[in-house]
């Protein structure tokens, strides 16, 4: 659902919790099920893109080591 969520962000689009239950192939009411309300999936999503950032910058950090 996060995945799904940051390619329809990144694309360029508008964030409502229909448009990320469909982009993740679930139903909004299963959205609701993990994230309760617009900013509890927007905080999930932010916090995802961070720990990959943060991965991939390790990764980096390392293989100039």
């Amino acid at each position: 659902m996060l995945a799904a969520a940051e390619v329809h962000l990144g694309a360029g689009g508008t964030l409502t919790l229909e448009t990320a239950a469909r982009a993740a192939g679930v139903t909004k009411a299963g959205l609701l099920y993990h994230f309760p309300t617009k900013e509890e999936l927007l905080a999930a999503v932010l916090e995802h893109l961070m720990q990959r950032y943060e991965s991939e910058l390790l990764e980096v950090v390392r293989r100039r080591a």
